[in-house]
């Protein structure tokens, strides 16, 4: 998966995003087989200057640059590679092969020939278009993760989550529906939805017990048809609302677009034959506006040399950051919905793109619980795995899917950053939880996000020939604790600030390539989190002092010895007052000594005095 610098022959992992780097060198030494012959004679164009002239390998998996002289070597996982390109440069000089991956590399290799440029571009491009999912290594290379203690298999069971949202599965072990909608209103609302996708449970409210709800488009047409059996469906849905509010209908696309859509059949709900329902569009663009959003964000973070100008403005003029507003804006709009009192139906044109952001967004704004990791985890496989988003034909894995790739899954992941930013104390994981999310989606080493649907996972049988992402990140679960996780915080509904000046590029995500190391938390953010920590530490121990004192006080009045704060006695810790105290003290004490080892501009003992006092 990743692009490697290696000196004096050995291995160097710090230009590497560290998580996954030991998984994937294993795959490597297992299937070190050359494909193809070496072209010689290749120079590495890095920005203007070409800084080695070595061998180009393409072998099982990998494509290896080496330079003998300059001890240089570089490592391209074959799927990682989004794209290959050639161009000429000059007589004199020759033909460049740029190759971009989807973990936002580019590597540019300089040929003196065109046949030789032509050669490595069309074995480029053969390695990372496999024909089929079974061609991925996931089902070939299983080598033992050490610290194996979970089985990422086994960490969601969609039963198990629907009751502890309070739901009996009635109905069947994977979709749930109203108890009292007949088998012939479910199976009639199925034929009347794009792909069979019917109104479903998503998500129910553990407060007041409102609903999310997801399908996709209706067949309404041009003509606005209506179906008795999705008409009845939805009244079933509405009646589920324990206060009787009415039900509101949430089509995330542009009311211009769901209107395009009349014209192939399709399109939205005619109102007439939904009571106590509202329809409300929302403006999120089709997976093709935010493949070329994207593209063009990228076009400017990798540029070799550009002024500040330029790069502000191609930030700006990409319109990435406005599309990750309108994901999260819509998705606030639902938890706000549900909040107030209402059920709610979400769905997009086939409810498995716009509808699994919205939905999964809205239910970590809405419950702690997936704020957490194992929260997290049990959301995408619920949203997006069980619920059947096309990750093979939006990432591109085979040669038949790569026309439908769109960064679909990257947009949930960078909202949920921009939530981790405004609300640091609310999740148990970290920015670098997320990126190695992505990188394991991206690696095809593990057979969690292969396939576009259940179904094909199961027909692959991916749980017993492959391993699972999951296993893999509860292995290295330590490097993505997040510290300044609260569960008393986590627990408050997250309204983000959502005016322009609150969003930022990701860096950490799109330009981590651009020094030798990861960029790392700014460090005034990290002071200021840590004086966030310092002050409820100092609430917690004044509240304890507080009640120490009415404890004293109480226990002089009844003779009963209560020792002070100077005595030299050894203290029953099991006395849950002291308890208390103590462990105050020791996380107080915990933050003082991080806080001094992010900052140098205060001896250790005036750090613990000032903090103290």
């Amino acid at each position: 998966l990743q692009l490697k610098l290696v000196t004096n022959r050995k291995f160097m992992m710090n230009n590497v995003h560290e998580p996954i780097q030991n998984y994937l060198v294993m795959f490597r030494q297992e299937r070190m087989i050359d494909y193809k012959g070496p072209i010689k004679n290749v120079k590495l164009k890095r920005g203007i200057k070409l800084v080695a002239c070595g061998i180009l390998k393409f072998q099982a998996t990998v494509l290896l640059y080496h330079d003998a002289n300059t001890h240089v070597e570089l490592w391209i996982e074959y799927m990682t590679v989004q794209s290959a390109s050639k161009r000429k440069i000059s007589d004199s000089v020759g033909y460049c092969l740029e190759i971009f991956c989807k973990d936002f590399r580019k590597t540019e290799f300089v040929f003196t020939d065109e046949a030789s440029c032509n050669l490595a571009m069309t074995h480029v491009e053969t390695l990372s278009l496999p024909d089929s999912i079974e061609s991925l290594d996931a089902f070939h290379v299983h080598p033992v993760i050490e610290n194996m203690s979970v089985d990422g298999w086994t960490i969601f069971d969609i039963e198990d989550e629907f009751k502890r949202m309070g739901i009996c599965p009635t109905y069947s072990s994977k979709l749930f529906v109203p108890a009292y909608s007949s088998d012939e209103v479910i199976c009639g609302s199925a034929k009347f939805r794009s792909k069979g996708r019917l109104p479903v449970l998503s998500y129910r409210s553990s407060t007041n017990k409102c609903c999310i709800c997801r399908s996709s488009q209706p067949y309404s047409g041009m003509q606005s048809k209506r179906s008795d059996e999705d008409e009845l469906l939805i009244q079933a849905i509405h009646r589920c609302n324990p206060v009787g509010k009415e039900l509101i209908i949430v089509d995330t696309r542009p009311k211009v677009n769901a209107i395009a859509n009349k014209a192939a059949g399709k399109g939205f709900e005619n109102m007439e034959g939904y009571s106590n329902c509202r329809l409300i569009f929302h403006g999120i663009q089709n997976i093709h506006v935010m493949r070329d959003s994207l593209n063009s964000l990228l076009k400017v973070c990798l540029a070799a040399s550009i002024s500040p100008e330029k790069y502000i403005r191609g930030i700006n003029e990409s319109g990435w950051l406005k599309h990750i507003q309108s994901v999260l804006q819509t998705s606030l709009n639902i938890a706000d919905y549900i909040n107030r009192g209402h059920n709610v139906l979400v769905h997009c044109s086939d409810g498995w793109d716009r509808t699994a952001q919205t939905c999964s967004l809205s239910s970590l704004m809405l419950d702690p619980f997936y704020r957490t990791i194992r929260g997290y985890i049990v959301l995408i496989e619920k949203e997006w795995l069980s619920f059947g988003h096309k990750f093979t034909d939006r990432h591109g894995f085979i040669k038949a899917s790569s026309k439908e790739m769109s960064p679909i899954f990257l947009q949930f992941l960078e909202c949920t950053w921009h939530l981790l930013q405004q609300y640091p104390l609310a999740f148990e994981f970290n920015a670098k939880f997320l990126i190695t999310v992505h990188d394991c989606l991206h690696s095809c080493k593990f057979g969690t996000f292969l396939g576009n649907c259940d179904k094909e996972r199961k027909f692959a049988d991916v749980c017993s020939r492959t391993r699972s992402a999951w296993t893999y990140i509860y292995s290295r679960v330590d490097d993505f604790h997040n510290f300044f996780y609260e569960p008393e915080e986590s627990s408050i509904f997250l309204r983000p600030d959502l005016s322009p000046q609150c969003f930022q590029l990701w860096k950490e995500m799109y330009c981590r390539w651009d020094s030798e190391c990861l960029p790392k938390q700014a460090f005034e953010d990290a002071r200021q989190h840590i004086r966030m920590q310092l002050v409820r530490s100092w609430k917690r121990l004044k509240a304890a002092k507080e009640h120490l004192k009415i404890l004293r006080a109480g226990s002089e009045a009844s003779h009963i010895a209560i020792p002070s704060a100077s005595s030299e006695l050894s203290i029953d810790f099991a006395n849950p007052v002291y308890a208390c105290a103590n462990a105050l003290t020791k996380q107080l004490f915990t933050v003082v000594c991080i806080s001094v080892s992010l900052s140098t501009e205060k001896s250790v003992g005036a750090m613990v005095k000032e903090s103290v006092d």
